[in-house]
């Protein structure tokens, strides 16, 4: 562990005037007028230096440019991009959002021709065989990485790569990385940390290998994540009786977790090939308040249930876990609405389910080679894993649909017209289920814009090419890479309504991020409906996630920026705050 204490040092954004200058000069095309921004230039400075970079730079800081200059910098002859599915074109015949950027800027920038895009549902997605389409086998056959062999991948919204050891993308890119180590890595996010370091430790590895300053050794990286982590005592089971010493070699001084944090940012923004944006957003205020949806009384048995017997208020089904499937039924039950299974699934279809999903599992945290549920079941099928783990799944899987069977049961529509009400005044109305959305949208006749941020019309949500004064979006397909505050003509918007508000920072960022951004020219609010426990803790747990991420990256956060209200705890009143 040496190594990171031997890391070399340099002041972050150094010679930042003279590279500007530079690299205008050389990246710019004959008719174009646009300069670099310093980040920009520093970011493909060290890309080009270290043979990788990693950059958390703030919302509208200028990703898009770096990334889409990134292979003319370095040379690269086959490089990639990866982008959420949103952000890309559903078929060859329809351009998408990072190609009509792109399409744009090559007006004034150099950005290859030759630069291909892809999504990061792509590089998950096994191709089908081309012997037996889409019958199970086991014939040999490359993904996307593999059969492209880019020498550069550049990821774009690179925290969709945090779950490197469950999901098949991050999976793939690191075994990719691992295989190839000629090639270059660069990661984008504004927003890295989720929960903690284990979220971005591995970007920085792939982008800078052994010039990253994390461990290599994961026993080793889950102990600096626990003390660096810590809030309100230690997060990670297990390590509690650990002390801050470990970490004294290697970041210097450190007592608790705020001097940690405090000084492994030190060590972090000062390494090369790791550019972090630190400066504060200085343009319009913004302002986040809670708007109350008083609990109906006649749902008091409903809730009451829920938070002490753990029942679905509509069929009384048990729910297997406290944590996650009664805050999941308690968000729909604020809204009006919740699902059930008509008929249900019998006992031995969920004992079955359960089973091979448990079996899936275990074999891709344990395999090298595996990254999705078919090819663990083509290896059954093959005889390469055991065959009747598969088998009594297969055997029961068909006889009944769950999506099939799905029902909606509205239980009240206080939740509609409290967003009817909001949205006369325009804005964005952001919505996490799709049933509420569309609920919404035929209520009020505003566009919901849901699959990769388009309404049914097939209009893009950033893209809409005349006024819509108040607009329905998911919050999974639109946080993300829009800009939907007043741009090229369009009036765009300021005012956002949460309707389910989510209790991460990096949500909170994203989303806050579409409006609250560099050139919006109003005042940015933000109001959150507040009808059960989970809606009342959703700030204060992100505002704690936010300040230990300002602590550890040195990124303003526009949370700790805004001028926030919290809830007064008389509004937590009754069974929906488990009271």
């Amino acid at each position: 562990m040496s190594r990171i204490a031997a890391l070399p040092r340099r002041t972050p954004l150094a010679d930042a005037d003279t590279l500007v200058r530079e690299m205008t000069a050389w990246l710019r095309t004959p008719a174009g007028t646009m300069t670099l921004r310093p980040i920009q230039a520093c970011t493909l400075y060290e890309a080009a230096l270290q043979r990788g970079v990693f950059c958390s730079a703030r919302t509208s800081a200028g990703k898009t440019l770096a990334a889409g200059l990134l292979p003319r910098v370095v040379g690269a002859q086959r490089p990639l991009l990866i982008v959420p599915a949103a952000l890309t074109s559903s078929s060859p015949k329809v351009e998408g959002k990072t190609e009509r950027e792109f399409r744009e800027l090559r007006a004034h920038w150099q950005i290859p021709l030759s630069y291909r895009i892809t999504s990061y549902q792509k590089v998950s997605t096994r191709p089908k065989c081309r012997i037996h389409g889409k019958t199970p086998c086991q014939c040999a056959r490359p993904d996307l990485l593999e059969e492209y062999r880019p020498d550069w991948i550049v990821c774009d919204e690179a925290h969709r790569l945090k779950h490197v050891r469950s999901a098949a993308c991050a999976r793939r890119v690191a075994r990719y990385v691992h295989a190839h180590p000629e090639c270059g890595v660069a990661t984008f996010t504004a927003t890295p940390l989720r929960a903690g370091l284990l979220d971005y430790a591995h970007l920085l590895w792939w982008s800078l290998r052994s010039g990253a300053p994390v461990p290599d050794d994961p026993d080793l990286l889950e102990q600096w994540a626990a003390l660096l982590d810590e809030n309100d005592g230690n997060a990670f089971e297990g390590f509690q009786s650990l002390d801050y010493s470990i970490l004294v070699p290697h970041l210097g001084p450190v007592y608790d977790g705020p001097t940690a944090r405090k000084a492994f940012r030190s060590r972090l923004v000062e390494t090369p090939g790791v550019i972090v944006s630190q400066d504060r957003f200085d343009g319009v205020s913004l302002t986040i308040e809670p708007v109350r949806l008083p609990p109906r009384r006649d749902l008091d048995d409903a809730w009451q249930r829920l938070r002490e017997l753990w029942v679905s208020p509509i069929d009384d089904w048990l729910l297997l876990d406290k944590q996650l499937g009664v805050a999941a039924v308690a968000k729909r039950i604020a809204l009006g609405f919740d699902y059930y299974h008509d008929p249900r699934p019998p006992t031995d279809w969920i004992e079955a389910r359960k089973e091979w999903q448990g079996f899936v599992r275990r074999v891709l945290e344990a395999s090298p080679t595996y990254d999705t549920m078919a090819q663990v079941r083509d290896a059954c099928l093959a005889g390469v894993l055991p065959r009747h783990a598969w088998d009594r799944w297969a055997g029961i899987k068909d006889s009944y649909e769950a999506r099939k069977h799905r029902q909606t049961q509205w239980l009240h529509a206080d939740a509609i017209q409290l967003a009817s009400r909001w949205g006369r005044d325009g804005g964005i109305i952001w919505v996490d289920h799709i049933e509420f959305g569309r609920a919404l949208a035929e209520a009020t006749g505003w566009p919901y814009f849901h699959e990769k941020g388009c309404d049914p019309r097939g209009r893009s949500i950033g893209w809409v090419s005349h006024q819509e004064r108040t607009v329905i979006a998911s919050s999974a397909a639109c946080s993300e890479g829009h800009n939907l505050q007043p741009h090229d003509g369009m009036p765009g918007w300021s005012r956002n309504l949460f309707c389910t508000p989510p209790k991460t920072a990096l949500d909170w960022e994203q989303r806050v991020s579409r409006t609250h951004r560099d050139g919006q020219t109003r005042d940015v609010t933000v109001q959150y409906i507040v009808g059960c426990l989970e809606n009342f803790v959703a700030l204060p747990c992100a505002v704690s996630y936010a300040l230990r991420t300002e602590e550890s990256l040195g990124q303003f956060q526009k949370l700790l920026q805004a001028d926030r209200t919290e809830p007064p705890l008389e509004w937590a009143q009754g069974p929906a705050y488990g009271i």
